[in-house]
């Protein structure tokens, strides 16, 4: 047997025997073409590479998608190991994804392009963004425009009701966002589709998405303990039960993930409602109902807000809670009313 010896100019000469016709090693892309290739690839191959070992990413095949959609997607992400997800490195991958709108859903009055990855790691460090276990995003190209991070919490303790918590969900903060939080909310129902769905909120914006997702799906609807928002309606016993366990079960998802809950500060709040405390999103002039609006659902947030008001915690993260109940809970109840 012959082995051929290396060469000792590292193989020049062999390299210059080369016939005309066999291909040549491509030289690695330069700057230029990693940046078209990332900006042209899909969103969902991009997490998938920068979330492998972190979380799961799946398309949510979406029926009756029009022509000139293609680039439009809808995500599932799934958290695997949350150690890793919560990491500086991971967040800094991650949070300018959602930068944008993430600003825009909680510093309004701020420009959303001003941040950088570090300033979005250290604003929501230990926040929402660290506990979920799965997120929703609505995406066109490389563009996200709307998404909802949700945890399952502990099933209702009498009748064993699992009970998913909305986390953080974004505004529809202009046109191109219009509509993205009733889609949002029906990819929870078809992922979770016999959960309580549950939240806690001051924004006017999120509590009708809600409702309306509601009405149109045939399910129960409650905010601050009331069905439809409406304080005239009475529960029956049954809904009361399931309502006040679900959040109840919130409420300890928060005890457990967010590290605890303040008693002291739970006193005094209004019924079916819980306090982030003052290092949460304070009550502001976004967190107010249209006056024109004289609806049951709006007199009954404009009370939550009052009580706030009135004992001078509008720095606190007083939220009412907001709760959807599946079909199947309540089949002796009524529907909702209608929107």
């Amino acid at each position: 047997m012959n082995i051929e010896k290396p060469q000792p100019d590292g193989g020049k000469e062999q390299a210059n025997k080369t016939p005309a016709n066999q291909e040549v090693p491509l030289t690695p892309p330069d700057a230029a073409q990693r940046v078209e290739q990332l900006l042209t690839e899909k969103l969902s191959t991009r997490l998938e590479r920068e979330l492998a070992g972190i979380a799961t990413v799946r398309v949510i095949e979406q029926p009756g998608r029009k022509e000139g959609e293609q680039a439009r997607e809808v995500l599932q992400i799934d958290i695997t190991n949350r150690e890793k997800w919560q990491s500086p490195e991971c967040q800094r991958k991650f949070l300018p994804l959602i930068g944008v709108i993430l600003q825009q859903t909680f510093f309004p009055e701020k420009d959303p392009n001003d941040w950088t990855p570090d300033e979005l790691v250290n604003e929501y460090h230990g926040c929402d963004p660290d506990l979920p276990d799965r997120i929703l995003l609505i995406a066109e190209g490389q563009q996200i425009t709307g998404f909802s991070m949700v945890k399952r919490c502990q099933n209702t303790k009498t009748d064993h009701i699992p009970v998913v918590a909305q986390q953080l969900v974004s505004v529809e903060a202009g046109e191109r966002y219009k509509g993205t939080g009733t889609e949002l909310m029906s990819l929870i129902r078809q992922t979770y589709p016999d959960a309580a769905i549950v939240s806690a909120t001051h924004t006017p914006a999120a509590v009708i998405v809600k409702k309306r997702h509601a009405a149109l799906n045939g399910e129960n609807f409650y905010f601050c303990g009331h069905r439809d928002g409406d304080s005239s309606l009475t529960n029956s016993t049954d809904e009361e039960r399931i309502i006040s366990e679900a959040e109840e079960s919130y409420r300890e998802m928060l005890r457990t993930d967010y590290g605890g809950l303040d008693e002291g500060e739970q006193k005094g709040i209004p019924p079916h409602c819980v306090n982030y405390g003052v290092n949460s999103i304070a009550w502001a002039d976004e967190h107010q109902w249209r006056q024109e609006d004289t609806s049951p659902l709006a007199a009954t947030f404009n009370q939550l807000r009052k009580s706030v008001f009135d004992q001078g915690r509008q720095q606190e993260g007083i939220y009412g809670m907001a709760t959807v109940l599946p079909k199947k809970c309540l089949t002796k109840q009524a529907p909702p009313l209608a929107e």
